[in-house]
């Protein structure tokens, strides 16, 4: 039985580029159980793939998909008329027999820049140019945190790929270098990687299914693109409300964000970012720190592009989502009122129960967290038709403590 009832290809919202038509794809019209996606606390909708079999579609339609089809918006419908996952399009591959063509937007880059040493006038040593890794400036390396003599090259721009694409920038190490160097260098960068619908053609000798040719389809949630923008900001100084800088780092970066549900957050951090790091990133670090009280937070991105940020209560039993029974039969997963709940319906950042498992009664504890029947859902993979796997956690002050000190990195899991 599939769970998933179709998959919906429309023209994206944040670019309104490329095709307006509508391609609605139903479960017979992809290779059998090879639909799956991935939803994260920590980023909400994260990545799904499927692939459509060839045997409605024509090898025409998977051509013009290679062309059109990278950064269309993508809707997964499930049998209880839900979304059960949306995101966009980042990746195709057109397997043949013996030959693939692949095109992907990860690799792409249409804003590119360098931080570097400027060299004296007339030394002229010569751009290094290498990637840059702002992860590991901000937390090494602060005393070159845009002071000193690291400066920022020119932006390179493609305007007519950041309009069919969105902007996705790229931030290069350029070393020591005079300024028409870097230049150059970046721009040679740009031109290299501003057309991904360039694809990469594979020839192979293995032998190919009788169900080629197939389209494999990959897709990445909009948090994701939360990756393509750095954000800094330096006209403020001191610190301001976590959520208020959540929201100012959205709004700067956030092209392909519908919406922001923003709970009130006034526990303080420094809103000054000079380093190029990318918004995913800030936004992560801010959502770890949770709030002075160590309550947890989570921020994601889910339906109609709506990113969410908001605390997690682990007061009292009405605060868990998902019960189970690992002991029966059938291993349904239910809701409070006992209705049966889809795989694809169930997400993460919530609380699930164990009933038949180390039981003890919900009153000697005095949060949920403590209650060895429950845990936190991380993560959710489903795969059709019928496998689905959480990833769980205790989800108490422990992660929260690490994030404001700093150890973001570090896992409960």
């Amino acid at each position: 039985m599939n769970f998933i009832s179709g998959i919906t290809l429309t023209q994206n919202p944040a670019t309104s580029f490329g095709p307006e038509r509508i391609d609605n794809l139903l479960p017979g019209d992809l290779v059998e159980n090879s639909y799956s996606h991935e939803i994260r606390a920590m980023g909400g909708f994260w990545a799904s793939k499927f692939k459509i079999a060839n045997r409605k579609y024509g090898i025409q339609y998977f051509e013009d998909l290679l062309l059109t089809g990278l950064g269309r918006h993508v809707e997964v419908g499930d049998t209880q008329a839900k979304i059960a996952w949306e995101g966009k399009v980042t990746g195709l591959n057109l397997v043949l027999p013996g030959i693939s063509y692949s095109v992907k937007l990860n690799n792409m880059s249409n804003r590119v820049w360098a931080r570097y040493v400027a060299t004296a006038a007339g030394q002229e040593i010569g751009a290094t140019i290498q990637d840059y890794d702002a992860e590991l400036v901000a937390k090494l390396d602060p005393e070159l945190d845009g002071s000193n003599s690291v400066v920022r090259s020119t932006k390179q721009n493609n305007s007519d790929s950041q309009t069919r694409y969105g902007i996705k920038e790229k931030v290069l190490s350029g070393g020591l270098g005079s300024s028409t160097l870097v230049d150059q260098a970046t721009q040679a960068y740009l031109d290299n990687f501003d057309n991904p619908a360039k694809p990469t053609i594979l020839f192979s000798d293995s032998g190919q299914s009788q169900e080629m040719p197939v389209l494999e389809v990959e897709c990445q949630g909009y948090f994701r693109t939360l990756d393509w923008r750095t954000y800094n900001q330096t006209a403020l100084s001191l610190n301001d409300d976590i959520s208020d800088i959540i929201a100012a780092v959205v709004t700067a970066a956030g092209e392909f964000i519908g919406s922001v549900e923003i709970t009130a957050n006034t526990s303080q951090a420094s809103q000054v970012y000079d380093s190029d790091r990318t918004a995913s990133a800030i936004l992560l670090d801010l959502a770890r720190r949770g709030d002075s009280s160590n309550n947890r937070y989570v921020l994601g991105v889910y339906e109609e592009r709506k990113l969410i940020y908001e605390p997690i209560d682990i007061t009292g039993r009405d605060n868990i989502t998902y019960f189970t029974q690992a002991l029966s039969n059938d291993r349904n997963i239910r809701t409070q009122n006992g209705r049966v709940v889809g795989y694809p319906e169930i997400r993460p950042g919530k609380f699930l129960m164990v009933e038949d498992m180390m039981g003890i009664s919900p009153a000697n504890y005095d949060t949920i967290t403590e209650d060895p029947q429950v845990t936190f859902i991380e993560s959710v993979v489903y795969q059709e038709p019928f496998g689905l796997t959480l990833y769980g956690a205790r989800a108490d002050m422990l992660d929260v403590i690490l994030g404001r000190a700093g150890l973001g990195g570090v896992s409960t899991i």
